[in-house]
């Protein structure tokens, strides 16, 4: 469940108070982690997402941070809590709440007893995307176009309101002598939020 922190927590000091992201800029999640008692010595650990898809590692700035981050602990700051920053990441997929795992682990150290020590942390990216189709009236005013009989011509524009799994196509159906149609017209994961002209 999204909140739920594994593995060898008890050498930690973790505190999340935010574990439900958006498909936004906010809010950002901020992971404070911290060694559970004073230490001797020096640990690295490495804290990177198991799914850049949905959740990514920020820094201050709300950057990304390429990949990983890497946390030092020694004899003075061993109990102090250091952040590390997640955001959700915008997919425009309409795929539900999808969770994902924030991994930390102990990178190198020369105090036995972190040999090998690691957590895990599930957060939740919220979806924000609905699946669904955009006209436009590129080239007339669309109240014109329904109630006059002596327009020309027009182009109605079709797009897709998120990123689809797989290709998607239209065949567009008109009835009435005056209508003209491009023929069949198709989005994929390139192209979906691109007009294509009807």
């Amino acid at each position: 469940a999204a909140g739920e922190i594994s593995g060898d927590v008890s050498d930690f000091n973790i505190s999340l108070p935010v574990s439900i992201l958006k498909e936004t800029d906010s809010p950002i999640a901020t992971i404070k982690i911290a060694l559970s008692q004073p230490i001797k010595g020096t640990v690295k650990l490495r804290a990177f997402s198991e799914d850049d898809s949905e959740g990514y590692l920020i820094d201050g700035s709300n950057s990304p941070i390429n990949s990983f981050q890497d946390i030092i602990f020694n004899e003075s700051n061993a109990t102090t809590y250091q952040d590390i920053y997640i955001l959700g990441n915008q997919d425009w997929i309409d795929d539900g709440n999808q969770r994902f795992k924030i991994q930390i682990s102990v990178l190198s150290t020369n105090i036995p007893d972190y040999f090998g020590k690691s957590v895990s942390i599930c957060l939740e990216n919220e979806d924000d995307d609905q699946a669904g189709v955009e006209l436009n009236f590129a080239k007339s005013d669309e109240n014109l176009l329904a109630t006059s009989t002596s327009q020309k011509s027009t182009t109605l524009g079709i797009r897709l309101l998120s990123e689809p799994v797989d290709i998607i196509s239209f065949n567009p159906k008109f009835s009435g002598k005056d209508f003209v149609s491009q023929g069949s017209i198709s989005f994929d994961s390139n192209n979906w939020s691109e007009f294509q002209e009807l």
